[in-house]
């Protein structure tokens, strides 16, 4: 079983108005039987963290790409530091 993941989000761009205005985030994923992939992170964030909006962040499985309040698309970061950038 993976371990716990700690991780710092940052939103940036207007990403940040669907989380309340909360531009950095330190969390802690949860240990899983198998690794953590970006679908995963991107479906945990959905369910945990964003607050309004979902359509504007993800549509089914992946990252909404184009959006209607002109947001840049989402771009997500990860580095061996575990930070990412939303």
């Amino acid at each position: 079983m993976a371990a716990p993941i700690g991780l710092r989000l940052e939103f940036r761009g207007g990403a940040e108005l669907l989380f309340n205005g909360v531009k950095d985030q330190h969390v802690t994923l949860p240990g899983q039987p198998t690794p953590w992939d970006i679908r995963q992170l991107l479906v945990w964030i959905k369910n945990n963290l964003l607050k309004e909006r979902p359509e504007l962040f993800i549509q089914g499985d992946t990252v909404e790409k184009r959006n209607q309040l002109g947001f840049p698309p989402t771009r997500l970061y990860l580095s061996t530091v575990r930070h990412v950038v939303v």
